[in-house]
């Protein structure tokens, strides 16, 4: 998960709440809806600081009169046609490293997510801190998960940095082919931390996912090995091993190549004795 700068935070949330609302063309809905601007300024103010903060401080807000707070995330805030409120839906989903999802950092970011979902949270529906870029595959998986105690919420990408620690870890299962499986391979004695990296991989279908990626990538590899191995020998195709390694985790420790690459330096017997019979 890539660690993002909280979106515009320069820009006050009555402000992007203002410019939605003053567009319906209802007057009595207008006047209903502004009599909620207090409510979700305030709501607003709370979202800092931690998930920690966040879940204990933030408040579910569910009513029949209250949903309809949300609907201007959907008619105003998240529509093209609608310029002005676009264009702050546009700022967060760019607000990404690499033009990447910031989850599971493969597929683009096509879409916003509501952290704590807006059926819950409806002042929270436009608050940028609580809209987070993400593909569709990472969006849909997720959906309307929030969890209700700190060991059941989501890792957060603007307030969780997950790359302090080495944690995804891939095994490689040698047969006809390579088969790459992922998990969690944390072995610090943090147990939030375990609890929170496995949700992330279980509720966004990560494990799943990357398995996809690395068995294109083992399958487009395979060749070259082999040519390294037969001309240079085993200290050779080691040393790039190590190099891909050590690139690939530059780029991202927790990365799903980069947990691959480990796997193939820590499996490397293996992977030779494979490679000598194929």
């Amino acid at each position: 998960m890539d660690k993002l700068s909280v979106p515009l935070q320069d820009v006050d949330v009555g402000i992007i709440y203002e410019t939605c609302v003053n567009s319906y063309r209802d007057e009595k809905k207008k006047k209903r809806l502004f009599g909620y601007k207090e409510e979700i300024e305030e709501e607003a103010k709370k979202y800092k600081g931690s998930v920690s903060e966040i879940l204990k401080n933030c408040k579910t807000s569910y009513d029949e009169h209250r949903k309809e707070i949300a609907s201007v995330y959907t008619d105003k805030f998240a529509k093209s046609s609608f310029i002005k409120g676009y264009m702050y839906y546009s700022s967060i989903k760019n607000n990404v490293y690499k033009n990447r999802c910031p989850i599971c950092e493969i597929g683009m970011p096509e879409t916003l997510d509501h952290y704590l979902p807006k059926e819950k949270y409806p002042l929270l529906s436009i608050t940028p801190a609580n809209l987070v870029p993400q593909c569709f595959h990472c969006n849909h998986s997720k959906h309307s998960y929030a969890g209700d105690t700190l060991e059941k919420m989501l890792p957060h990408p603007y307030f969780d940095d997950l790359s302090k620690e080495v944690w995804l870890k891939a095994t490689l299962l040698f047969d006809e082919g390579i088969v790459a499986t992922y998990s969690n391979g944390y072995k610090g004695t943090d147990m939030l931390f375990t609890s929170r990296t496995s949700l992330l991989l279980a509720e966004y279908q990560l494990c799943e996912l990357y398995g996809i990626h690395a068995a294109s990538y083992l399958s487009g590899h395979i060749g070259s090995w082999k040519m390294i191995l037969a001309e240079a020998g085993e200290p050779q195709l080691k040393a790039h091993l190590e190099r891909e390694k050590k690139n690939t985790e530059i780029s991202n420790v927790n990365g799903w190549e980069a947990a691959l690459n480990r796997a193939l330096n820590v499996q490397f017997s293996e992977l030779v004795s494979f490679l000598e019979a194929k």
